[in-house]
């Protein structure tokens, strides 16, 4: 995951716990027993010289990565910060050494690897063959590229970032770069509920847009047309060219960007279709099926009310039939674009929600509809998997 955060003229002297010291003139102790969970190499372009250090965390397979970037004086005027995950090594710790990171190398690993680390089927075709052949198998996270403002605009960034995937390369350590568009906090700062506006939103979209460009120029390329995907670039460091192409090549990069979400107004129910609502939904157990009925004979529109999505969310499996045989309609849509099916699978983790689903089947519940997100039942099973396979890490 590789993000450009424009700050001020000061540059960041912490990075993931550890103070840089990448002093050129450093001499390795006999005696320092760090020495030998630490890599340090360097590399150079033009007048500009980078150093690097990885330093091993926690977990057997993690490394923390650090960088500064020196003018032709001496003096520092980048630095950068990230992690480095082999997989062979981490093998199923994978999750948790992600986590261990930042929230957002998890969110980004849960997308788009399974708990190995290997990348998913949505986009592993992407990776071509050459991914499992060439490389020991590691994945790169970058969360800061930060440079002074004046020695912008120079592709000092991308050589920045050149110079260490070329060395990382060449070790055989690390295959795969994954990068991440504007707007995830950085480590140690707690997320806030902010209200964007529709203009900042745009001013964001844009941002990324050209984000995305600039590192289309070393090879990036988007993972997926459909969210989460869409957020995501990679490239794969053993079979990518060195150098970078032109900005004007760049700049007809095509970027897939997600559609905006219409805004939903909130249906307001009143009598007896709230009535049937707040029984499938309020009670602390599942309603009795002669409640439901009484309810349907004395006027409640179980469409209207959504009542079966309702017990298909909560697994309310009785009550669900009873709607069914009184005629509710199986395939509606409610107001976000899902049916009944699609909750009923986000909950089959159980043995009441894997009832449901096949109640839904058995009433003609079609498996191929798509949400607003272009999510079909079957994904949001598996989503729903994956993110109880995490629980069950973290727990």
């Amino acid at each position: 995951m590789l993000s450009v955060r424009n700050r001020d003229d000061e540059l960041p002297k912490d990075t993931f716990g550890f103070r840089f010291n990448l002093n050129p003139d450093h001499e390795e102790d006999e005696n320092d027993e760090s020495a030998e969970s630490e890599l340090r190499f360097d590399g150079r372009a033009r007048d500009y010289r980078f150093e690097y250090i990885l330093k091993e965390d926690e977990y057997s397979g993690l490394y923390m990565v650090g960088g500064e970037a020196y003018d032709q004086t001496g003096a520092v005027v980048g630095r950068m910060s990230g992690a480095l995950m082999i997989q062979e090594i981490l093998g199923k710790s994978f999750y948790a050494a992600c986590d261990s990171v930042s929230h957002q190398l998890m969110e980004c690993s849960v997308n788009l690897f399974d708990s190995k680390g290997c990348p998913k089927a949505s986009w592993k075709a992407k990776l071509r063959e050459e991914f499992a052949r060439k490389g020991r198998g590691g994945l790169l996270y970058l969360d800061e590229v930060h440079l002074l403002p004046s020695h912008r605009e120079r592709d000092v960034g991308l050589d920045f970032v050149e110079c260490l995937f070329n060395e990382l390369r060449f070790a055989d350590m690390c295959t795969l770069a994954v990068l991440e568009p504007f707007g995830a906090p950085a480590r140690g700062v707690k997320s806030r509920a902010i209200t964007m506006s529709d203009q900042d939103k745009e001013l964001g979209a844009t941002a990324n847009v050209k984000l995305a460009r600039h590192f289309a120029r070393m090879g990036f390329q988007q993972v997926g047309v459909t969210e989460p995907l869409s957020n995501y670039w990679f490239v794969c460091l053993c079979i990518r060219q060195t150098g970078f192409t032109s900005k004007a090549a760049a700049a007809v990069v095509e970027v897939s960007v997600p559609p905006k979400e219409p805004k939903v107004t909130p249906k307001v129910l009143t009598g007896k279709d709230k009535e049937l609502f707040d029984a499938c939904t309020l009670s602390m157990t599942p309603p009795p099926p002669d409640k439901i009925q009484d309810l349907l004979r004395s006027g409640a529109d179980p469409n209207n009310a959504c009542a079966l999505h309702a017990c298909a969310a909560n697994h309310h499996v009785a009550a669900g039939r009873a709607l069914l045989e009184m005629g509710c309609v199986v395939n509606q849509l409610d107001s976000q674009g899902y049916t009944p099916l699609h909750l009923a699978a986000a909950k089959c983790t159980c043995q009441s929600g894997l009832d449901f689903v096949s109640m839904l089947l058995a009433h003609g519940a079609q498996k191929d509809v798509k949400t607003s997100k272009g999510q079909t039942a079957v994904q949001c099973a598996s989503e729903a998997a994956e993110s109880m396979k995490t629980f069950g890490k973290e727990a």
